[in-house]
């Protein structure tokens, strides 16, 4: 979801959201696992095989089971 958050006298947009939790999860994982870039399966599904390598399951806050996740070979691997 998108939109005008707040009241009147202060309005931010923002989007909120599953995706958008997920999105943060796996960005703060970057740090973790010393990647500039990480992506989610349902994204590397869409890319060539050849430009993703798997780095695991891990555990993400707030999602009940450990997620598998990757990287893009062109940003570090």
């Amino acid at each position: 979801m998108f939109g005008n958050i707040g009241a009147s006298a202060r309005l931010d947009f923002t989007v909120i959201g599953p995706a958008v939790n997920h999105a943060a999860r796996l960005e703060k994982l970057c740090g973790e696992l010393d990647r500039p870039i990480i992506v989610s399966s349902a994204l590397a599904a869409l890319l060539l095989e050849r430009d993703v390598v798997a780095l695991g399951r891990h555990a993400l806050k707030d999602i009940d089971e450990p997620q598998p996740v990757y990287g893009l070979r062109a940003a570090g691997g």
